[in-house]
């Protein structure tokens, strides 16, 4: 794993150094699933919460979906329901407005 976070942080370095907002939202993403892999759901919640706010920054609506349901399923792991219902809720509104062309 440690492999993984060397990777990682690299990646990171590189597109900040290259101002690449869209990417380093996804980058937040890929990093919240070696932390759901490694079982630490509060450090997945976390990073992805980083990389939600980027995303929305970025005007990058797929991936600030693909992170609300990230945060639902880490929440829902960890029990805590009431943010599961919260960001499942934040996730369908995104993708009811990506998916309607009027909105």
């Amino acid at each position: 794993m440690e492999g993984a976070r060397k990777y990682l942080d690299s990646e990171y370095q590189l597109l900040r150094s290259i101002n690449c907002p869209e990417r380093l939202s996804r980058h937040y993403s890929n990093y919240s699933t070696l932390y759901n892999f490694l079982n630490k759901q509060d450090s997945a919640v976390h990073v992805s919460l980083i990389g939600l706010e980027a995303a929305e920054k970025a005007g990058d609506t797929l991936t600030q979906i693909r992170l609300g349901c990230n945060i639902a399923a880490f929440f829902d792991q960890m029990g805590q329901f009431d943010q599961v219902l919260k960001y499942e809720e934040i996730a369908f509104k995104l993708a009811r407005k990506h998916n309607d062309p009027y909105s």
